[in-house]
């Protein structure tokens, strides 16, 4: 699920991206264009985190957390 959330915000941070650049094209205000840079950057962050865990998972490098671990000794 975790995932599935990450690949979501990233796809509406492209979403936010298209929306600002179209703005930006029209009315040619800088603070828009910065809008735009700022979704360019977390688009960028957030869909190559997304990648990574999906390649991780991918190619089962993928570290599951299995709760408390007990070493037993016996000799």
């Amino acid at each position: 699920m975790e995932i599935v959330l990450t690949w979501l915000i990233g796809l509406l941070c492209l979403g936010s991206l298209v929306i600002y650049w179209t703005d930006w094209r029209k009315t040619r205000n800088r603070v828009k264009l910065g809008q735009a840079a700022i979704a360019i950057f977390a688009s960028v962050v957030v869909l190559g985190m997304a990648g990574m865990e999906t390649y991780d998972r991918m190619t089962t490098n993928h570290i599951v957390e299995t709760g408390e671990c007990y070493v037993v000794d016996d000799r």
